[in-house]
C-alpha cells in the first residue's frame, strides 16, 4: 500500500511528538523509535533523555559522570531550577557506587553532609562553599541497583 509500513509509522510517531509538544509546551520531542528513547526539550534549557540509549547531558557536571559499566535510564537539567539528575543501573554493591563517587565529588571542593544506610537504600549528601549540593542514592530492585545522582547548583 501508499502509505504502509515505515512512512505510516513516522506520520504516526511525528503526530505522536506534536501532540506532546502541544501539550506540554515542548519546543522538541523525539520519540526516538529507533533508539528505544524519548526526548523532550523545552526551549529554555530544560531537557529530559529516557529510554535504552540515554546519555548525559553535554553540560552534565565532569565531577559525577556515569558510574562504569551502568545503563543511564534517565538524564534531565532543569533549566529554572539549575538541578541536573541522572538514573542508571548497575549490578554493583552501594558500597561499591558510593566509594567511586564519594572522592569524585570531595575531589571538587564538596563536603559530606550526611549519609543514610537504611537496608536496600543508600545515601550520601555533599555540600559546596558556593551553595552547590550532591546527592548520591543507591536503592536495590530485582538484584540490580538504582543509582539517582543529582547536582543542584546554588
Amino acid at each position: 500500500t501508499a502509505l504502509g509500513g515505515t512512512g505510516c509509522k513516522s506520520l504516526a510517531k511525528r503526530a505522536a511528538e506534536k501532540a506532546i509538544e502541544e501539550r506540554t509546551g515542548a519546543k522538541s520531542v523525539d520519540l526516538g523509535s529507533s533508539s528505544g528513547s524519548v526526548e523532550v526539550n523545552d526551549g529554555k534549557g530544560t531537557r529530559v533523555a529516557a529510554g535504552q540509549s540515554v546519555r548525559l547531558p553535554s553540560d552534565w557536571p565532569s565531577f559525577v559522570p556515569q558510574y562504569p559499566g551502568s545503563t543511564i535510564s534517565v538524564a534531565a537539567h532543569n533549566a529554572s531550577t539549575n538541578e541536573y539528575t541522572a538514573a542508571m543501573v548497575s549490578g554493583d554493591t552501594p558500597d561499591q557506587i558510593i566509594a567511586f563517587y564519594k572522592p569524585k565529588v570531595t575531589g571538587a571542593g564538596f563536603k559530606a553532609e550526611g549519609h543514610v544506610n537504611a537496608g536496600s537504600l543508600q545515601s550520601d549528601t555533599f555540600k559546596h562553599k558556593d551553595g552547590r549540593t550532591v546527592i548520591i542514592m543507591v536503592t536495590e530492585a530485582d538484584g540490580k541497583h538504582n543509582i539517582m545522582v543529582s547536582v543542584k547548583n546554588g
